[in-house]
């Protein structure tokens, strides 16, 4: 049985296991993205696609060499959701794909995926040395009907998304499990180059500091010459790009990539999903509202009672209270 703590934090996860169904599925169980009653089956995407997806799609010439390129898939028994007005089919799907392109080759496959099969799908995917975790977006842009999580490399990568995916309800309620697992998915931004990083950056080469270098150096008799090399070299360096960035250029290159149908059951669960989401938040404002109030009426309360003995005071703190 695969188990990441046995690991430590720096090793690579490909080191870990093989992608192989006995394997992944063990992972998959440990991750907790399916239970013990999820079996799977092995099948190459193109069969999956071709005879199993929507029959009214039409695929062009590079979406049919994508997908003829990725071979076997691993396909998880279907489990329903309840929604408003039915039920909604998910799954997990699982790929291993060899490409020199991981988040390009991970949006394309669960592009194909969503435009063949309908429902919600939830991906596991491995490219090269790295994984990514998926899923279907509802209620967004067409060109951007997916989510893809940050690249996990190592062991410690795979546990801090467990620890996310803790609190993804095991309940029927489908917009509430959706609605967790989108926000376990959510990019941990703070991987990359912080936002301080880039202020200074924008701000250039501040000689003072460069000063202060030299002063430490007379004063103390202490080497800095490391540390100016380091600050000049910061601002020389290409700035790295954030994965959000290039997921967005992503979506926009994969732009060709369209569903020629409507689907109903979909269409009808955004509508609800909204519906649900935007009472929530009503319901969330107002309770702030009502704490808030609560706090200004305590605060109200208590200075009165400071100026009990003094009726002048009171009345200039009324008069204040009521904008007079």
């Amino acid at each position: 049985m695969v188990d990441f703590t046995g690991y430590a934090n720096k090793v690579l996860l490909s080191d870990t296991f093989d992608f192989t169904i006995d394997e992944v599925t063990t992972v998959l169980r440990n991750i907790g993205l399916i239970n013990e009653k999820n079996i799977c089956r092995e099948e190459q995407m193109e069969k999956y696609i071709f005879l199993y997806g929507d029959e009214q799609e039409v695929y062009n010439r590079e979406e049919r060499k994508f997908i003829e390129g990725v071979g076997n898939i691993f396909i998880y028994r279907e489990f329903h959701k309840k929604t408003k007005r039915g039920t909604m089919p998910c799954r997990v799907i699982a790929a291993e794909i060899e490409t020199i392109e991981p988040i390009k080759s991970s949006v394309f496959f669960m592009k194909e995926i969503n435009k063949a099969i309908g429902g919600y799908t939830v991906f596991f995917i491995k490219a090269n040395s790295e994984f990514y975790i998926g899923m279907r977006l509802f209620g967004h842009d067409v060109k951007e009907d997916c989510m893809l999580s940050g690249p996990i490399v190592t062991c410690e990568d795979i546990e801090e998304i467990c620890d996310r995916l803790m609190f993804v309800p095991d309940c029927d309620d489908f917009v509430s499990y959706y609605s967790a697992m989108a926000s376990a998915l959510e990019y941990m931004s703070e991987k990359y180059e912080d936002y301080d990083a880039q202020i200074i950056k924008r701000r250039g080469i501040q000689y003072p500091y460069l000063e202060m270098l030299s002063d430490i150096e007379k004063i103390f008799g202490l080497s800095v010459s490391k540390e100016k090399i380091r600050y000049y070299d910061s601002f020389e360096m290409e700035p790295e790009k954030n994965f959000l960035c290039l997921l967005k250029e992503t979506y926009s290159e994969l732009n060709f990539i369209e569903s020629f149908k409507a689907n109903t059951v979909e269409m009808l669960f955004e509508a609800e999903e909204m519906a649900q989401l935007a009472a929530r938040t009503e319901e969330e404002h107002n309770l702030f509202l009502a704490n808030h109030q609560e706090e200004e009426i305590k605060e109200y309360d208590s200075e009165i009672k400071d100026y009990l003995d003094d009726p002048e005071m009171m009345i200039n703190l009324l008069k204040k209270k009521k904008n007079l």
